[in-house]
């Protein structure tokens, strides 16, 4: 879902935007190759040139140029902000699959991120010309240092978050010798609604595989490796990256390992048909009889009705699971041909990290706080698993240490079902895959939920993966800031996830004080990232129960 929630959930991160939104790059007409030999007016070259922070690259679209990381503590690494990578979405191109930008032949100055796309609340309102993609990289890097690439996917619950977050700045992460890529992607109704030039919808997806094929095609020029090509995400994100990982034929060629933070694997996809169905109940809710009417509606007015129905899904659609993503991808059996859960047999077997916090219900159960009386709770569990509410009652009878405590409950019923017992479901059918469960208790309050203070919530541990806590206003409206052994867990993770992105093992590479073990089928070791980090084995029985129930439930 991301670290944030909807519009009213939403508190002043004024530094998020610190940087400005920039308008479109103009796109001009020539090639890229024609563009390193064009003899334009003497004057555009040396603007150009005074501007440029790093050398030119020569991309696919055109040529680029960075600048100077200038984040206090992040020197010594170069930037690309906003580079365009498929042309403007929007009106009639609405509901279109993603096309390839149209080539530039001047330098382009890459020092401004570029907009994000539309939606409510941190980064509202956007733009609907919304695909861009940034990169940090160590300073030098020249064309032939083919080191290891790392693209990252935002989370947001596939209607909100952007790449430029400053939650996601690359200028830590990067000084372990890698390239770091972050992209946007079409969000809500805009991204996933099945409708328009793709059956399934998928609009969102098809940006990333857009995004990704750039990535792999011009991550030479930067300084990448084109075979050693990492996806990393977090919650709608890693989502994604499952999906890519195991359903969506297209982006099997394009990386070559994956990591997946709090992927809702217990959270069910949608139908073709479920999926076209509710584009028609949108379509209804919205006043329009047909697409032509929504491509014809204004922005604010299109975005209002996103919000809307999202909202209002819990209500309307009858798979209460399905309703925590209303817009999410859709398995259309062309782009996506089935869920990510159970994997299915022809799966490549990649190497994956694949892990959970430790309190992720919290944000999930947060809105019935005050609203969930004792009898109510089994009532919600048959709402989820239909028929086997009752082995979930048994297991999770909704009380704690002997007190009626429905919502505490209800936290550890979806935080092991959706999250730790799917992820170990998930990381069962790969033969080259870790565990890991994030139970580091900050001394910060990333979202305005009063109850993951002090708690391992859903997006707790992105501070500790890039190292931002700094750049990151808080829940209290102060900045970031680690502890000691914040610090040093911090590190210990930066090095665990860059190692496994130069030789797909995160023990090998920069020196790690714990070894990270394969995750087996009959020991499901589990790294525990804490203060200090751990190895355990957990022998659970409540993921047993839950494979009986099995994914999707059947509720």
């Amino acid at each position: 879902m991301g670290r944030k929630t909807n519009a009213d959930e939403t508190h002043g991160f004024a530094s998020a935007l610190k940087r400005g939104i920039s308008t479109r790059t103009v796109a001009l007409t020539l090639t890229a190759l024609f563009a390193l030999a064009w003899a334009g007016p003497a004057w555009a070259k040396d603007a150009a040139k005074a501007a440029c922070g790093t050398e030119v690259v020569a991309t696919s679209s055109g040529p680029v140029c960075g600048v100077a990381e200038n984040e206090p503590g992040r020197s010594g690494v170069e930037v690309f902000r906003g580079i365009p990578y498929a042309a403007s979405v929007a009106k009639e191109f609405r509901w279109t699959a993603p096309r390839h930008v149209e080539p530039w032949r001047d330098t382009k100055v890459a020092d401004t991120f570029g907009a994000t796309c539309p939606q409510s609340g941190l980064f509202a309102p956007g733009e609907e010309d919304c695909l861009f993609l940034n990169l940090w990289r160590p300073a030098g890097t020249k064309a032939d240092a083919s080191l290891p690439v790392m693209v990252f996917i935002h989370g947001g619950g596939f209607y909100q978050g952007a790449g430029s977050d400053p939650l996601y700045n690359g200028g830590l992460l990067v000084k372990d010798g890698v390239i770091l890529f972050t992209i946007n992607y079409r969000l809500g109704a805009l991204g996933y609604l099945a409708a328009g030039d793709v059956a399934g919808g998928n609009y969102g997806i098809l940006d990333q595989q857009l995004a990704m094929k750039w990535i792999r095609d011009n991550a030479p020029a930067f300084g990448g490796d084109p075979e050693r090509i990492t996806l990393f995400g977090e919650s709608a994100g890693a989502m994604s990256i499952g999906l890519h990982l195991t359903t969506a034929p297209a982006s099997r060629s394009l990386f070559s390992a994956a990591i997946m933070e709090s992927n809702l694997l217990g959270v069910p996809y949608r139908s073709l048909k479920a999926g076209q169905d509710e584009a028609a109940l949108f379509m209804a809710m919205a006043g329009c009889e047909d697409i032509a009417c929504l491509r014809r509606m204004d922005i604010a007015s299109l975005q209002k009705q996103s919000d809307g129905f999202r909202s209002s899904a819990g209500m309307m659609l009858p798979d209460h699971l399905a309703a925590v993503n209303v817009w999410a991808p859709v398995i259309d059996g062309v782009h996506i041909t089935g869920p990510a859960l159970p994997v299915p047999a022809d799966t490549p077997p990649k190497p994956i990290i694949i892990g959970h916090n430790g309190e992720e219900g919290i944000l999930f159960l947060a809105p019935f706080e005050g609203h969930f009386p004792g009898p109510m709770y089994a009532g919600w569990l048959f709402a989820l698993f239909g028929g086997d509410f009752d082995k979930a009652l048994k297991v999770y009878p909704g009380k704690v240490d002997g007190k009626e405590d429905a919502i505490a409950a209800g936290v550890k019923v979806f935080t092991d079902y959706v999250f730790a017992c799917g992820s170990r479901e998930f990381a069962a059918s790969f033969p080259d895959a870790r565990l890991y469960e994030f139970t580091q208790k900050p001394n910060f309050n990333l979202i305005p939920i009063p109850a993951c203070a002090g708690q391992p919530c859903h997006s707790y541990e992105l501070p500790f993966v890039f190292g931002n806590a700094d750049l990151v206003e808080m829940a209290d409206h102060k900045m970031g800031a680690f502890t000691h052994d914040e610090v040093v867990l911090s590190k210990a993770m930066r090095t665990y996830w860059t190692n496994f992105a130069k030789t797909h093992d995160p023990d090998r590479g920069e020196p790690v004080k714990v070894s990270w073990p394969v995750a087996g089928e009959s020991n499901d070791y589990v790294l525990r990232l804490d203060s200090p980090i751990s190895v355990e084995a957990p022998t659970d029985a409540a993921c047993r129960m839950w494979r009986e129930i099995g994914y999707p439930a059947g509720g």
